[in-house]
């Protein structure tokens, strides 16, 4: 449309014919909205004042920016403690919990000596609640420490160590 509107105004100020009046109108009227659409469509001051202070904040911003902390290195894989036998009358306990970063569960491992000379190693589980703490299960675990395998992946304990015994 610019370059229209020149050529429309060369032809305008060529000819003063009468019949053209109408069309000086309109080219008149098409200076001016072409004006008005500039004014609309050009940045104001206003506008390009608010775009520098943004940019100057934010390479203020990026200045201000520390790196990200270092990683928390994680604590030494420990061993896993070899099972032994614990004295009739010991505890030992262990906490634990139902979701991260809650230690809402401690388990009891006990070796308790019944009448008749007998003993059993039982597992306790307490429960931590609002109203204070709730025995949640207890197991002997006799018989459970005596199971060889149990709901386990291949290879099999016992292919395992009969593969041992041909070696």
């Amino acid at each position: 449309m610019k370059a229209i509107v020149p050529a429309l105004v060369l032809l305008g100020a060529c000819s003063s014919s009468p019949d053209l009046d109408p069309l000086r109108e309109e080219i008149s009227s098409l200076r001016q909205e072409v004006q008005e659409l500039r004014k609309v469509h050009a940045p104001s001051l206003e506008a390009a004042e608010a775009m520098d202070d943004l940019a100057r904040e934010v390479k203020k911003l990026r200045e201000k920016t520390t790196p990200p902390p270092a990683p928390v290195p994680l604590p030494p894989v420990r061993e896993i403690p070899k099972l032994l036998p614990l004295p009739s009358g010991s505890l030992t306990g262990g906490v634990g919990g139902t979701q991260a970063g809650v230690n809402d569960l401690f388990w009891v491992l006990a070796r308790v000596a019944l009448e008749g000379g007998e003993e059993w190693t039982v597992l306790a589980l307490y429960k931590a609640t609002s109203h204070g703490f709730k025995l949640a299960g207890v197991r002997r675990l006799g018989a459970d420490l005596q199971i060889v395998e149990l709901n386990q992946d291949k290879p099999a304990v016992k292919a395992v160590m009969e593969a041992l015994k041909r070696k």
